[in-house]
């Protein structure tokens, strides 16, 4: 188990690196820079301009940016952003808690809701339960999150007024946004659940269990919903980043704090350095839940250990 963390970590390193690199260099080919943006509303004349970029050291050669970028990065620091001068990694640190709170609940309410739907379809293969249930995850699918935050905001802040509309910081103020972040999840863990649930029981050990005359429970759960699982814990890593991506929206329609909302501001105002952290925070911490479900993996299933 030792070497496989082992290989594991030593993967995720240069996945790092190359995303390090990605950011940095997409956010320099892009038009514009910060400089434009905080000088020409105010009228500034080339030569300030020029003289501000050479203060920033933006007008230094593209590899010598790059390698400075780096050798502070590998060390945690990110730089000061360019209009509020703060450290960008306190800034991060700072909003961090509140995107990862929406991102968690919105998997558990994904894992809990989507989850049981394939199960039920699973289990009532072929009937109105399961039809229901897929009809339901197809409208999932189709709609966006940003329409349905606002119909969520809509009917039960406005019309019904159960909930705050908008803010954070309380679980009142939690429940709407994780709903409307995690509908996409939901439809699509429920297909994934129900089709892994389906091939698992018509494996010849289930069937083996059912003619012992074990309970129905006994079979699902001890029997068939551990081996489901195994595509599904893969799934879910990879749900976790897309979650932490869809909470830009879904901070900025519910009004929310968080890295969705800091990055969004900062883009506005071309803000690299704080841009180009909240991008790769983003990035590691994706990189770190996938590694997570690679050890879930294969804690569920050793023989992962043995072919990785």
């Amino acid at each position: 188990m030792f070497a496989y963390v082992r290989r594991r970590i030593l993967i995720s390193i240069p996945v790092i690196l190359g995303l390090m690199t990605l950011v940095f260099f997409l956010m320099h080919l892009l038009p514009g820079d910060a400089v434009t943006a905080m000088l020409t509303e105010y009228g500034a004349s080339a030569q300030d301009q020029a003289q501000l970029r050479h203060n920033l050291g933006l007008d230094r050669p593209l590899l010598v940016q790059y390698a400075d970028y780096m050798e502070h990065a590998l060390r945690g620091d990110f730089g000061r952003s360019l209009f509020s001068h703060e450290a960008v990694t306190s800034q991060i640190l700072t909003q961090l808690p509140a995107t990862l709170q929406l991102a968690f609940a919105s998997m558990l309410i994904a894992i809990v809701v989507g989850g049981g739907l394939g199960v039920v379809a699973a289990l009532r293969h072929n009937s109105l339960a399961d039809r229901l249930s897929m009809l339901l995850s197809l409208v999932g699918v189709s709609m966006p999150g940003f329409w349905l935050g606002i119909m969520l905001i809509l009917l039960f802040s406005l019309r019904l007024g159960w909930l705050p509309a908008a803010g954070s910081g309380s679980l009142k103020q939690l429940i709407l946004p994780a709903i409307a972040l995690s509908l996409g999840s939901i439809a699509v863990l429920s297909r994934l659940v129900r089709a892994s649930m389906l091939e698992v029981l018509r494996q010849d050990f289930v069937i083996t269990a059912r003619a012992k005359g074990l309970h129905q429970r006994t079979v699902v759960a001890g029997h068939a919903l551990r081996n489901a699982l195994i595509p599904v814990v893969t799934f879910i890593g990879m749900q976790f980043g897309y979650l932490l991506g869809g909470a830009v929206i879904t901070e900025t329609v519910f009004a929310r704090q968080g890295i969705g909302q800091l990055a969004v501001g900062a883009i506005q105002q071309r803000d690299m350095p704080l841009v180009e952290g909240t991008v790769i925070f983003v990035g590691i911490i994706t990189v770190v839940a996938n590694l997570a479900v690679d050890l879930v993996y294969a804690a569920i299933d050793p023989r992962i250990r043995v072919t990785s």
